[in-house]
């Protein structure tokens, strides 16, 4: 990185557009290859000491900088968050499907609130929530269950 910093800024010496495009690409480069923080301030000193830049430019790069870190935070969702995500949306679409069957049919038995709770497929829930909707009885709900999850279960195993 230290070698490509340089040879660039030789290259661009006249042309400082050109070189506001590479120091652009270079930062960005620092943040793709795994180095560490450490390593990536270092190199960011260097950049900036090594491809100095008019101040108009220098303030377009200032802003470039911030766009990028930005983005950056706002893709980066650790794995935790997401599982997090995903599973505050398994857990909303359970109840949705369970105090529709309440509000309609009053009396939801526990065995049933104890099946829908142990869904883990947003998709089958979206289609037992529909049906929720236009079933005509707790009966039927609980035979669309049990259909619903044996055509899951044959999907997953193929």
């Amino acid at each position: 990185m230290v070698v490509r910093v340089h040879l660039k800024a030789l290259e661009t010496q006249k042309s400082p557009q050109q070189r506001l495009n590479w120091k652009k690409t270079l930062y960005q480069a620092l943040y793709e290859e795994n180095y560490s923080e450490k390593e990536i301030m270092g190199l960011l000193v260097f950049l900036d000491w090594l491809l100095t830049l008019p101040n108009e430019l220098a303030q377009q790069f200032n802003d470039f900088v911030g766009q990028y870190e930005e983005a950056k935070k706002m893709d980066y969702v650790t794995t935790w968050e997401r599982k997090g995500i995903e599973k505050g949306i398994l857990q909303k679409s359970r109840e949705n499907v369970t105090v529709l069957l309440d509000t309609r049919f009053q009396q939801v038995p526990k065995t049933l609130v104890q099946t829908i709770q142990a869904i883990d497929d947003t998709s089958l829930l979206s289609k037992l929530f529909k049906e929720a909707i236009l079933v005509e009885s707790l009966e039927s709900f609980e035979q669309r269950i049990k259909e619903g999850l044996s055509d899951n279960d044959s999907k997953k195993h193929h």
